[in-house]
């Protein structure tokens, strides 16, 4: 039977979280939904009897022992889910039980896509002296206004392009959104992946752009994304989230020999995502060369990965030979966009601190001492504005 929505979350060894969300899911009271739980660990015996006790029709669980990288065990995720509309969450994130009413929007008004402005929860398993703003067991619930805004996809890409590929900014996307499976069919359709690159959440999105004709953003928290240790957010609180690539064995087995010319060759957040925003275009027959900034990619491997500095510089290099540069003017332009980052590294830094230690009275509420991401959700609901008002006066 179809359901309306799909929850789909890909996950492995990581059932610590995994459990709290789906204890978190099956609260909801609503059917007309499925929680798709695609598994890769390595035992899942524990597991398994932690479903026998749910009992819950709703979960429907797939695992696969052997190795996969996170991109086929993402596809399977969609392959299994019946849901006219999908959404891809971490399994240590969360959603609101409001999300189903935003679904029903949706189908009412045959759009698309959406996406939201997130709260943010940080695990009590997460420690370390780069967490700024965000302590172990918080919950950050940014300022909302309920406001649902048009979004062009191809004009979002093309802003994505302009930074480089290293921020996704407002491109619709299907990791923390909601995309529908026709929408998704038509990317698998066209470049044999619903994730056509290494990293599944910016290879999607950039894949989807050249699908979706109607999709918007939606000013409401029905999002937390979670940060958990084990997660790649939190390898990227502690500065953990770069690397040799030979040593990332979730990613697909052709990664490295398909690796772009021009992008340097090491895992990063900027160099992944740069990346799979070019393999993804190129297998979704989406010409993005001429416009892609390499320059702003480079000056962000130069601020964020400094120990990489000789790998971007030969890249530099073969780039302003290949194209016929001036190597001065195209490193002067590299500079100014390194100070501009430093500059909106400065602006950041200086209101985390602000916000931790609550200087000027925010606009974001913060709660300490959540230990779960059932009780983060419970937390934001009593917060939420009425849900079900912000769609029925966007109705056409």
């Amino acid at each position: 039977m179809k359901k309306l929505l799909s929850i789909i979350i890909p996950t492995k060894e990581r059932y610590e979280y995994l459990e709290k969300l789906v204890e978190l899911l099956i609260t909801f009271k609503e059917n007309n939904f499925e929680i798709i739980v695609q598994d890769n660990s390595q035992d899942n015996s524990k597991f398994l009897s932690y479903l026998l006790k749910l009992n819950d029709h709703r979960v429907r669980y797939f695992y696969n022992k052997n190795p996969l990288s996170v991109i086929d065990n993402c596809d399977l995720a969609v392959n299994n889910s019946k849901g006219k509309f999908i959404c891809f969450i971490g399994d240590d994130d969360g959603v609101l039980p409001s999300i189903i009413d935003c679904c029903n929007w949706m189908e009412s008004q045959n759009i698309d896509a959406v996406y939201f402005n997130k709260a943010d929860y940080v695990w009590p398993d997460l420690n370390g002296k780069y967490l700024i703003s965000n302590n172990p067991g918080t919950l950050i619930i940014p300022l909302f206004t309920g406001k649902i805004s048009a979004v062009i996809a191809t004009e979002e890409f093309n802003a994505v392009l302009r930074y480089g590929g290293v921020d996704m900014l407002n491109l619709p996307r299907l990791y923390h959104g909601i995309v529908s499976k026709e929408a998704l069919n038509k990317v698998k359709a066209n470049s044999g992946s619903y994730f056509p690159g290494p990293s599944p959440d910016m290879a999607n999105a950039v894949a989807l752009s050249k699908f979706l004709k109607k999709c918007f953003f939606i000013d409401l928290p029905l999002i937390i994304s979670g940060k958990g240790v084990k997660s790649t957010s939190g390898k990227g609180a502690k500065h953990e989230h770069k690397g040799d690539l030979k040593a990332k064995s979730f990613l697909p087995n052709d990664t490295i020999q398909n690796w772009s010319t021009f992008v340097p060759k090491y895992w990063s957040g900027p160099t992944i995502w740069a990346e799979s925003l070019l393999q993804s275009s190129k297998r979704s027959n989406i010409s993005v060369e001429e416009k892609f900034n390499y320059a702003y990619l480079y000056s962000c491997c130069l601020v964020f990965t400094p120990e990489y500095k000789s790998v971007v510089n030969k890249k530099i290099e073969d780039y302003s030979i290949h194209f016929n540069l001036s190597r001065k003017l195209f490193k002067l332009k590299i500079l100014i966009n390194i100070i501009h980052i430093y500059y909106r590294r400065l602006q950041s830094f200086t209101k985390n601190i602000m916000f931790k230690y609550n200087l000027l009275g925010h606009k974001k509420s913060k709660f300490n001492n959540v230990l779960t991401i059932i009780q983060a959700v419970s937390i934001l609901n009593k917060k939420n504005i009425n849900v079900e008002d912000v769609f029925l006066k966007n109705k056409s």
